[in-house]
């Protein structure tokens, strides 16, 4: 089992809507650019890959191979080695995520040195009803009346009315009752859902890879048309097109790197993956749970591993957390179990979601 693992290079398109590029052009361009960005002459060193797609299969009409498909050309014109496997991976919102993981097993067991980790979709379609029709095949397909059956029974609890949208995907009226939950068990406020938001676009303007790449005041977000109440505009996900890529490497690989890779490569302390499972509504959510999971791994590894390293104190300077919506960042209680197993201090210049979360993706 490999000691360490270490992120060696990143890149990311910029995230919007790209009628004249297709899939096989952004998983291209995020090649060339994680590439670059580890100072690797050639892919010729990746091992394995892990390419992570939800959507092109009913947008698009690619089933099964997808990532086989995309890198297809590459391999033709030898910008990429032949016979390294491909593993497809999807898991809906967390298949980027799921795609690193399972880069940093393979490496984190020996069984390769070096590994790639992609996403890639294409969102971004002429008629939009396939669009919202892929969305809404992430549910239980077999049981959706039981989905239906717990929001309904949110709703009565809040005192609102849980129903389903033609101009929207599904998930913007699930997460618009988990907020009308919030505000109605918590006394959250629209307004401070509307600070989130408002927080996501100015760190987006800043993002030169974001699809929203200006401000919106706080005002501006309360007066923009309603989605699904309490959600405005400015505080739901949009439609877009882009890709992201990772190379994870063993430390012996990283070892051999010049000092300037390693210098700004990052080591991976810990990585955790879950299933979601039906829950009450008062039950705390998977981000507590994960938070708790990742917080043990990395004591496990690191404080009390066999390299018999000690580390009491760990300073968290940014978290970058993944959601669709603005409330659910008013949803993050989990800080409280950070603290608990790092004994962390959150100062003023703490970052929540720097690179503007997929609001401004």
């Amino acid at each position: 089992m490999i000691d360490n693992v270490y992120v060696i290079g990143a890149y990311s398109t910029r995230f919007q809507k790209w009628p004249d590029k297709s899939g096989k052009d952004l998983t291209r361009d995020a090649l060339i650019g994680v590439l670059q960005d580890a100072q690797l002459d050639s892919a010729g060193v990746v091992e394995s890959v892990y390419f992570s797609n939800c959507g092109m299969g009913i947008i698009w009409g690619q089933d099964l191979v997808r990532g086989h498909c995309m890198f297809a050309p590459m391999v033709e014109e030898g910008l990429f080695p032949e016979r390294v496997p491909i593993v497809n991976v999807e898991g809906a919102c967390a298949s980027g995520s799921m795609a690193f993981h399972l880069a940093w097993k393979d490496i984190l067991s020996g069984v390769h040195e070096v590994s790639l980790a992609m996403g890639m979709d294409k969102l971004y379609y002429p008629e939009m009803q396939r669009v919202l029709t892929a969305f809404e095949n992430g549910i239980d397909r077999e049981d959706k009346d039981r989905l239906i059956g717990e929001y309904q029974a949110v709703a009565n609890a809040c005192g609102q009315k849980f129903q389903f949208g033609a101009n929207r995907t599904i998930f913007m009226d699930t997460y618009a009752m988990q907020a009308c939950w919030h505000m109605w068990k918590w006394g959250t406020t629209q307004r401070q859902i509307a600070v989130g938001a408002s927080k996501n676009h100015y760190n987006g303007s800043l993002n030169p890879k974001a699809q929203y790449q200006f401000e919106v005041s706080v005002e501006k977000v309360l007066e923009d048309y309603i989605v699904s109440y309490p959600m405005t505009r400015s505080m739901c996900a949009p439609i877009g097109d882009g890709a992201a890529a990772a190379i994870l490497c063993s430390e012996a690989f990283f070892n051999k790197l010049p000092s300037a890779v390693q210098e700004r490569s990052i080591k991976v302390c810990a990585s955790v993956l879950s299933s979601g499972k039906h829950r009450d509504i008062n039950d705390p959510g998977l981000s507590r749970w994960a938070a708790d999971r990742a917080c043990r791994k990395w004591r496990r590894r690191y404080i009390r591993g066999r390299n018999g390293l000690r580390r009491d104190y760990f300073e968290m300077s940014f978290l970058l957390m993944i959601t669709c919506f603005s409330a659910a960042q008013c949803k993050a209680s989990f800080v409280e179990n950070v603290e608990k197993h790092l004994l962390h201090e959150i100062h003023d210049a703490f970052v929540l979601s720097p690179s503007s979360h997929l609001r401004m993706r």
